[in-house]
């Protein structure tokens, strides 16, 4: 067993890595990831690297499972930030949205791991550790959803239609090349009106959902440094 200052230096060395994945990730994208080329930006040997990561995919589920409870923190936000049921059921959705919009590469990190394949060629603890972030979010997500439902509702399905409204609404982003996609004002312009619809789909009573959305949107583009996933020694900034 590792004393826990071996174990410290361990986790350290292991956060470095990844911030440096993650950085090839933002600036080319999953498919640019390569361990020899990783272990050089990390200023490790190779040897090391595989010390610490088996694979490609098991930097991906390490970065996903990070990117899941980075979500999962700022979600919290809405629930600390606001008191009314609506605010807090429109407000997660929202956010959930803006992170993925704000932050590409984690969205592109989560589909990577979408398919169960892909756990097929990671460590089994790592898999299991995202299994239980992922548990988590889905616990959250129940809750808020009970405060804003009947009490027949079936909160999973009400919390994992929420989950695959944000999924899907993202993919339509990135699918449009005519906007910019990183304008995050455009962005709760086209969620907007398919936030409603969804809403009414679902057979949810909001007092006046435009007005909420409308209070929260001028909320979230003005407190973004709150809610962005920065890098390490980067900082994020309000600015629009």
């Amino acid at each position: 067993m590792q004393s826990s200052g071996k174990q410290q230096k361990t986790k350290l060395r292991e956060e470095a890595i990844l911030e440096k994945a993650r950085e090839v990730i933002i600036a080319e994208g999953t498919g640019a990831l390569k361990m020899p080329e990783l272990a050089k930006l990390s200023q490790v040997s190779v040897g090391t690297l595989y010390r610490h990561f088996e694979s490609k995919q098991d930097i991906i589920a390490a970065l996903a499972s990070r990117a899941l409870d980075a979500r999962h923190q700022k979600l919290k936000l809405v629930k600390e930030q606001f008191q009314e049921p609506d605010e807090r059921y429109l407000g997660v959705i929202m956010l959930d949205f803006l992170f993925n919009i704000a932050h590409p590469d984690v969205f592109q990190i989560e589909m990577a791991c979408a398919s169960p394949a892909f756990w097929e060629e990671t460590q089994s603890f790592r898999h299991q550790s995202h299994q239980a972030v992922a548990k988590d979010i889905s616990s959250f997500l129940q809750s808020v959803c009970s405060e804003i439902s009947g009490p027949e509702a079936d909160l999973k399905h009400l919390a994992t239609g929420i989950w695959a409204f944000v999924s899907g609404m993202s993919l339509v982003w990135y699918g449009m090349p005519s906007k910019q996609q990183d304008n995050l004002e455009e962005a709760l312009c086209f969620l907007r009106m398919h936030l409603i619809n969804f809403i009414k789909g679902y057979g949810l009573q909001l007092s006046d959902a435009g007005g909420t959305f409308s209070h929260l949107e001028k909320h979230f583009l003005a407190t973004k440094s709150q809610w962005l996933w920065a890098l390490k020694g980067k900082p994020a900034n309000d600015s629009h």
